[in-house]
């Protein structure tokens, strides 16, 4: 988490008091995601929005993603990591609460 003084907002997305309607919000995505470019794509649209985070390959087969961020694109975000790059084939996506420390930037892990 980027700060200790952090509440709950509605659909449990941590909402940061200090950063200005900012959010902290995990993702686990399931589906032919790995091999595909997926987090790259994911680093990608992050920057794009704003965001930072991070995005790493699970052994599950999924791809797991935490990210910070503007409140107001975070419904768009959450939309689009639903579509994926175009080799991609999305079956899922689940709201996680995200404690992870993220940097100020995008990070794809191993």
């Amino acid at each position: 988490m980027l700060s200790d003084k952090a509440s709950f907002g509605t659909a449990g997305l941590i909402t940061n008091v200090y950063m200005n309607n900012s959010v902290q919000q995990g993702f686990i995505v399931r589906g032919r995601v790995q091999g595909v470019g997926y987090r790259f794509w994911v680093a990608r649209l992050a920057r794009e929005h704003g965001m930072a985070g991070t995005a790493q390959n699970t052994a599950d087969g999924a791809v797991e993603v935490h990210v910070y961020g503007p409140a107001t694109d975070m419904p768009q975000f959450e939309t689009r990591l639903l579509e994926g790059p175009f080799w991609a084939n999305v079956a899922s996506v689940t709201r996680t609460e995200s404690d992870q420390d993220l940097s100020v930037e995008f990070r794809i892990l191993q």
